[in-house]
């Protein structure tokens, strides 16, 4: 499955917040290998960033 920057900016973020445990089925759930979504994010050159909420 090729990914589009529409369905990208919506797997990208579900599987980065995930942790270690579930991100495996969420590549199942949509069919992807884990090197095809980090390939899609350069094409892209989405940035990763990290939030931080302070209490």
């Amino acid at each position: 499955m090729k990914l589009n920057l529409a369905k990208l900016k919506v797997i990208a973020p579900e599987y980065l917040a995930a942790n270690k445990n579930e991100k495996p089925a969420i590549l199942e759930k949509y069919g992807i290998a884990r090197s095809t979504l980090y390939a899609a994010i350069k094409r892209y050159n989405l940035d990763v960033v990290k939030q931080v909420t302070l209490a």
